[in-house]
């Protein structure tokens, strides 16, 4: 998929990885340019700092979202839905699920401890502002108040 930037200009990725997970469920997320790779895993608490990892690319250039899902507990997770996505949103938050996507892709299966789901996609951000790229994995039953969830932010000027 590709989307042309409205405004020229260079895009910076800073890091924020939400702490919460679901029971068993692990989410990774992996943002790559052509020159860098910033990576955020559901296990690693986040990191917001403004002088975190920092990536500098134009914004003629692609982003490359690698995504994986998979089960590390000891019983199978039941009807897990995984959804990555790049909104619009000042930062990685809950409610940057609520915004309209500029491109998301998504699946639902069991998972037991031998299943991995993983995706690839490549998206041009539109417009000069603050996305946020982020992978919510999120099973029925017990699962289901706390999803796995990996995030980063991207900046385009």
């Amino acid at each position: 998929m590709r989307l042309r930037p409205a405004i020229g200009g260079a895009a910076c990725l800073l890091v924020a990885a939400a702490p919460a997970r679901a029971q068993g469920l692990v989410a990774t997320l992996e943002v790559s340019t052509p020159t860098t790779t910033q990576r955020a895993s559901s296990l690693t608490p986040p990191t917001r700092s403004p002088a975190g990892p920092v990536v500098v690319v134009s914004a003629d250039q692609p982003l490359t979202v690698q995504w994986q899902v998979r089960d590390r507990g000891p019983e199978p997770v039941a009807e897990v839905l995984a959804h990555c996505f790049v909104v619009a949103s000042p930062a990685p938050t809950p409610e940057s699920t609520r915004a309209r996507p500029v491109v998301e892709t998504a699946l639902t299966m069991d998972f037991n401890a031998t299943n991995v789901a993983s995706g690839t996609f490549s998206v041009r951000v539109p417009a000069a502002g603050v996305y946020a790229v982020e992978i919510v994995a999120q099973g029925s039953g017990s699962d289901a108040s706390t999803p796995a969830r990996a995030a980063l932010a991207v900046r385009v000027r």
